[in-house]
This record gives structure tokens, C-alpha cells and sequence, in this order.
């Protein structure tokens, strides 16, 4: 098993045993983007860095080939969440 998959199933694993966990179904790409966004939103306040966040990400679109065929459209509210981490990020270290 390659690296990236590794880590893509090391990001997703947790965050799929969660959406089982609340019965969270995620049906449609705008279901499984609000919950990506849900679970980044619990990584941010547990202190967890931006990069398991952009892992997340692309563990999901890994996992969810019809995703990908949008490009860098799909699961648009959680690539946001990123940015806006990024810039809190940016701000604290300054």
C-alpha cells in the first residue's frame, strides 16, 4: 500500500467512523461537503493543523471518484473552511 493512501485512509477512517457514529447521511455532494465541513470544524478546536485538513479533503475525493470529475468545484464550503483556516492561521503568527 502506497503512502498517500496511507495517509488519505489514516485522514478518512476517523472522520467516516464519525459519520456513522451521528447517523450522518451524506447522499449528496452537498450532504458530504457539510459534513467535511462539521468534522474541520472539530479538527480546528481539538488544535489540529491545516494540513490534516487539506488530507481530509482529498482523502474524500479520493474516496468519492464521482467528486472528481467536478475538479476543483466540489466540496466547495470545505476548501473555504480551509482558506479561512489558513488566514486565522496567518494572523495568529503575526
Amino acid at each position: 500500500m502506497g503512502a498517500t493512501r496511507v495517509r488519505y485512509n489514516a485522514a478518512y477512517g476517523p472522520f467516516s467512523a464519525w459519520l456513522k457514529r451521528e447517523k450522518l447521511v451524506s447522499r449528496t455532494e452537498d450532504d458530504l461537503d457539510q459534513a467535511v465541513v462539521e468534522w474541520l470544524e472539530k479538527l480546528f478546536f481539538e488544535g489540529r493543523g491545516v494540513e490534516d485538513a487539506g488530507t481530509l479533503i482529498a482523502a474524500a475525493l479520493w474516496k468519492n471518484p464521482r467528486l472528481r470529475r467536478r475538479g476543483g468545484l466540489s466540496l466547495s464550503r470545505a476548501r473555504r473552511t480551509v482558506k479561512g483556516w489558513k488566514a486565522i492561521r496567518r494572523w495568529r503568527k503575526s
